[in-house]
């Protein structure tokens, strides 16, 4: 038989109305309101090591839920691009994505200022959380890549006009 290639997708997640597919989606928009509620709470100045443990565990968790929802997405429509319901999944799903990266974006605004105005608050976030010194080198380059950065209304406009041009288009 000719044709698309069948992949077998069920090791990412059974179906799309499966219950491991909706679950993920349900917990990708949960941690996000759970990343959200930390950039807004007081935790930031009262334990600013607990807070960026806590960012750093959800987001952690955050990007390995919305990469295997990507992968599985990209991959059922590489063989089935004339599914609308996958062209909306792609659509809502990217859509996701310029959400993290804003919430991303809040988190490396407000660590870098902390860091910069108080180089201390570094020193005790890895005595806190010594498993941490592992992004040593990610927080680092987040203190100085801040110091180029547009405001973020202005980075989410980019984001978007990112999007609507070429992955709208493809």
């Amino acid at each position: 038989s000719s044709g698309a290639p069948r992949w077998n997708l069920s090791s990412i997640y059974e179906s799309f109305d499966g219950g491991d597919f909706k679950k993920d989606m349900e917990e990708m928009n949960k941690l996000k309101s759970e990343l959200n509620n930390l950039l807004t709470s007081n935790l930031f100045s009262t334990d600013f090591p607990q807070w960026v443990f806590s960012y750093i565990e959800k987001s952690n968790k955050l990007q390995s839920i919305s990469s295997s929802l990507y992968a599985y997405v990209y991959a059922a429509y590489s063989v089935n691009t004339v599914n609308s319901q996958l062209i909306n999944q792609i659509s809502y799903i990217e859509n996701q994505f310029i959400d993290i990266e804003q919430i991303n974006l809040k988190f490396s605004t407000a660590f870098s200022q902390v860091v910069t105005n108080n180089p201390q608050s570094l020193t005790d976030l890895y005595t806190s959380y010594p498993q941490l010194k592992d992004y040593s080198y990610i927080f680092a380059e987040t203190v100085e890549l801040n110091k180029h950065n547009m405001k973020p209304e202005l980075e989410e406009l980019a984001d978007q006009l990112n999007l609507s041009g070429a992955e709208s288009f493809s």
